[in-house]
């Protein structure tokens, strides 16, 4: 805790060297000097290999720091925005979107909840294996909804409490993920039940997901089982390799970084190759490559690989 204290109170002081403040949730951009512009122009000539002269790189390197400490800046006003659009305070994942998101197989399942999250009302059940994308589908509904003036929700079981979904009044859009982890759990069990039926007389969208369907779910409550079984369900299928490069290079773009296709076929050859543990990855090389001040080419994902691998004892 004394670390965390510490660390915090150095951050605070880096945010307020260069301009940049947060107090009680509410972000403030001193004399408007976040330097956002000179940081981004800097970053995208770093990125486009057009800084040549020695001479210009600890100008560059001032500008980048700069960035970061404004992308966190900016990172925390979009969490607070988020809590005041969404009633329950779970983030959502920075580049869970449906623009970052590859159907594959799962194209009519996509366009669906796609549709729900624009308006409508209908119960779904979306299942499929970790990885498949369930989260980030459910991610991207709620902030899709949210853009549209829509009141969504965004619920990850197993939560503490089913007290967390006693008041559902204004909610248009409500996504459970992982409706299976509370299996056996009679209290939960009851609630998914009473929110089911409860979905049936509303003007609301009910996305859920789960690894199977729900009559496989080995729910104690058979009512439960009927109910979730009587939701449209779709399987999502997991992407193909050419399909998780695609994802990989969306995912990258939204960061701002350039990820070809060799680079990426490269890094899904290497490390484990579903979508939440390669997200993790580009997440690492994203950072690497700022601190580096280095491109997102094969032989510096493979040093990045090289120096993460476990050291023999």
């Amino acid at each position: 805790m004394a670390d965390r204290a510490r660390r915090g109170r150095a951050r605070g002081r880096q945010q307020a060297e260069h301009g940049v403040s947060a107090s009680d949730g509410v972000l403030r951009a001193d004399g408007g000097r976040l330097w956002v512009a000179a940081a981004n122009l800097a970053d995208g000539a770093r990125r486009r290999r057009r800084v040549h002269e020695h001479r210009q790189w600890p100008h560059l390197r001032v500008a980048l720091g700069r960035a970061r400490l404004a992308r966190g800046a900016r990172r925390q006003l979009i969490g607070v925005t988020r809590l005041a659009q969404l009633p329950l305070a779970l983030a959502l994942a920075d580049h869970a979107s449906f623009d970052t998101f590859v159907a594959g197989d799962s194209a009519t399942a996509v366009e669906h909840v796609r549709a729900l999250a624009g308006g409508g009302a209908d119960t779904l059940w979306v299942w499929g294996p970790d990885g498949a994308g369930k989260s980030h589908l459910l991610q991207a509904a709620c902030r899709a909804a949210s853009a549209a003036g829509r009141r969504a929700m965004y619920v990850a079981l197993p939560a503490s409490s089913p007290a967390i979904l006693s008041d559902l009044e204004g909610v248009d859009l409500l996504a459970v993920d992982d409706a299976d982890a509370i299996a056996g759990d009679r209290e939960w069990e009851r609630t998914l039940f009473a929110i089911l039926n409860a979905n049936l007389s509303r003007s609301s969208a009910l996305l859920l997901t789960a690894s199977a369907p729900a009559q496989q779910c080995e729910f104690a409550l058979a009512d439960l089982a009927s109910r979730g079984a009587g939701a449209v369900t779709y399987r999502l299928a997991p992407l193909d390799d050419a399909e998780r490069a695609k994802a990989l290079q969306l995912h990258a773009a939204a960061r701002g970084l350039a990820l070809d296709a060799p680079a990426a076929e490269f890094l899904l050859k290497r490390v484990d190759r579903d979508m939440a543990a390669l997200a993790r990855w580009l997440a690492k090389l994203d950072a690497e490559s700022l601190s580096a001040q280095r491109r997102l080419t094969i032989p510096f994902i493979r040093e990045l690989i090289a120096r993460s691998a476990p050291r023999a004892g």
